[in-house]
Order: structure tokens, then sequence, then C-alpha cells
């Protein structure tokens, strides 16, 4: 290929596929440089490597030097990133980024940036860094340390900057607590009674049944649901989410693991069957009156969706959740605490690591094992003391 030019063109460049990511990776080569990047689809692959090539070659990554300022890294960084990124993780990037790190540390050259500048950030995000003037969570402030350390990481390969002084080598996140909130036993009992109304009864029946995520659950269609086989099962091979600017948006779930099939229970399957006849009800009459049913996304048949057929918000999930866990009179929770709740009460059934992690989508059993090894620990303290009884007869 003729290094003169610039962008990809039709037949130009190359695209293989990656059996052991299961993606395609598009490349291509231009004045020496050679740019590739993955997408769930030959185009997707070509798309995501021809917008970074077109922001490379027309300016946007020549103007970085040692002498520039954190806030230029960031721009140049957020251009990068964009194409290779599903839509939710880039927007919550770009709002740490912008929100906490440059108001921080976005006039400093990145020549003379030190570790002593990362501390004083930490410091005053967790003092009064909020956009309230209060301050963050040290969880929040953590994230902060993680997106400076992540364009640092990018800036040092470019050798734009010599270490990373973000990096743990030299800066210490805060230290988090173990913030995970799962309704109790009693407290599931209290809300099934108080949840009447659909979606939200089959939805909140399902999230604490299947430990899907809110954006899985609200990306579901009634063709996900298999009630053919011996045992009922549901596919979760999408997403759905608002994002900012662009309003709803379907996307993929959060890791390779996350696309999986999970098994479901009778409890479960009878709620969902019993909201799908009244969706179908509903559905008839609203078509009756000449209304059309999902007119935002006519081909898709959602499985959870407001009165005139289009799925629902995450924002409406969590009001409607808080709004019945007041009527229910126990502590409010949040639809991904819905999620804690499933998986606390696998482990207490006695459900094993890896089968939690693959039911939960996980990227590994480091993450479940991160995520709930205090509720494990619990569980082995509690089969102690059943060894224990039977063994000495104690109750």
């Amino acid at each position: 290929m003729p290094s003169k030019k610039k962008f990809a063109k039709k037949g130009e460049g190359w695209v293989t596929y990656i059996e052991s990511k299961k993606r395609y990776k598009a490349g291509i080569q231009i004045g020496g440089v050679t740019i590739e990047r993955l997408g769930e689809s030959r185009s997707e692959a070509i798309k995501r490597r021809d917008a970074v090539a077109r922001g490379r070659f027309s300016g946007s990554f020549g103007e970085l030097t040692p002498s520039s300022k954190v806030r230029d890294l960031i721009r140049t960084y957020l251009i990068d990133r964009e194409s290779d990124s599903k839509p939710s993780t880039h927007s919550a990037r770009e709002s740490i980024l912008r929100l906490y790190v440059e108001p921080h540390i976005g006039d400093i050259p990145l020549e003379k940036l030190s570790p002593s500048h990362i501390s004083a950030m930490l410091r005053n995000l967790e003092k009064s860094g909020g956009t309230d003037g209060k301050g963050l969570s040290p969880q929040t402030a953590t994230h902060a340390r993680k997106q400076a350390n992540a364009i640092l990481h990018w800036a040092q390969i470019r050798e734009l900057v010599t270490r990373n002084v973000a990096s743990g080598d030299f800066v210490k996140s805060p230290r988090v607590e173990q913030t995970t909130r799962a309704m109790t036993r009693e407290e599931w009992k209290d809300l099934q009674k108080a949840i009447v109304d659909e979606p939200l009864r089959a939805l909140v029946h399902l999230a604490v049944g299947s430990g899907l995520r809110r954006g899985e659950l609200l990306g579901l269609t009634w063709q996900d649901l298999d009630l053919e086989s011996e045992h009922a099962t549901l596919r979760v091979v999408r997403t759905m989410n608002r994002e900012t600017g662009k309003g709803l948006v379907i996307g993929s779930p959060k890791t390779r693991g996350s696309k999986r099939t999970i098994h479901l229970s009778k409890t479960v399957v009878a709620e969902l069957l019993a909201y799908r006849q009244k969706q179908d009800e509903t559905k008839s009459a609203i078509v009756a009156d000449g209304i059309q049913w999902g007119s935002k996304f006519p081909k898709m048949r959602w499985m959870f969706t407001n009165g005139i057929g289009n799925p629902i918000e995450g924002d409406y999930f969590g009001k409607e959740l808080a709004r019945m866990t007041d009527e229910a009179g126990i502590d409010r929770y949040s639809p991904h605490e819905l999620r804690h709740t499933c998986a606390s009460f696998a482990i207490a059934s006695g459900v094993q690591l890896k089968e939690l992690s693959e039911y939960l989508g996980h990227s590994g059993v480091t993450e479940t094992a991160r995520t709930y090894a205090h509720l494990y620990i619990a569980s082995r303290v509690e089969t102690a003391d059943k060894i224990e009884a039977f063994t000495y007869g104690k109750k």
C-alpha cells in the first residue's frame, strides 16, 4: 500500500478473525505506523480502525510533546480510545477525567507532573472534589486515580513521559471498604408482598433470580427466553442503556463472559409468563386504538416495556424499585443491589465460586472472589457451626 495514502478505502488494510477473542481485528499501515482495532463484527472493526486513522493523521495525535499540558493529553487520549470502547465505557471514562482529573492536574505540563500532584489530587477529591463542593467517596477517588494511571500509561508508551506517576508504584488508591449490599431473606419476603404492578414484579423476580445487570435485564426480548427445552433458559446477548446525547442505545454485555445462557427457576418462569399474558392484553388494546406498539424499536419484541411497548429505562426501574421498597417498609435497594442479593442467596445456598462467576457473567473467578469474599467467609463460618452442631450435638 502506498505510504502517502492516509485513510483506509475499500479493499485496503486487512481484517482477521481472532478465534481466542471471538472478535474481528481490522488493521492498516500508514507511513510506517500500524493501526489495529477490534470489533464484534467485521464492519465494526473497520469503522473503529478508520476512526483512529483519521484522528491520528489529521493532526490530533501529532501535537503532543512532553511540554504539553495534562488537559491536552486527556483530549487526545479520549479521541484515541473512543473508537475502541463501548459507548457506556467511554462516557464513564470521559466523565471521570473531565470532572475529577482535569480540574486538579489539567494545567500541569507532562514533564513536570509528579507523584505529589496525584496524591494532592486524591486528597482534594476526598475533601471537596464533588461537583457540589462536598467530598467524594474513596471509591470515586480510586476511579479518578485509575483513569489518571490509564492516560499516563498511554503517554508513557508514546514516550511523552518517562514514568507513570499515577501508577501503584508511586501512589496508592484510597482504601475502599466492601460496600456490596444485599437484601435479607426477610426483606425479600416483604418486598414480594409489596410488588404487584407489572412489569416491575416480573422484572424484580428475574433480577433476584438471575443476577443480571440492569442493562442486561432491560435489553432482553421474548425471543431470548427458551421454554422448549427441558429446563427454561435465558440468553443474555445485549444491553439497553441511555447514553448522554444519544438516547437509548443497544449495546453488548460488559465482557465476553457476560454473553451467556442461564437456567431459570420455575418460580421466575411462572412470573414471566403471567406478566407476558398481561403485556399481550395491553398490546391488543393499544393496537385496537390505532396506536403503534413499540414505536422506538418496532422490530424488537422487548420483554420489559411501558404502556405503549417501548423498553422501560434504567431511571424508571430505579425509582419504581425505591417506591416499592418504601411501601414494603424495608431499606431502599438499587437495581444493582438486586444482583448482589442474587449472589448472596446463591452463596448462602452453597453455590461454589466458579459456578456463581459463570452465572453472573463475571470476567473470571477473581472478580467474583473480590466482590463477594466477605460473604464466602460468612458462609464458611456457618458451615463450621453446622458441622459442630452435628458432631457434638450442639444447637
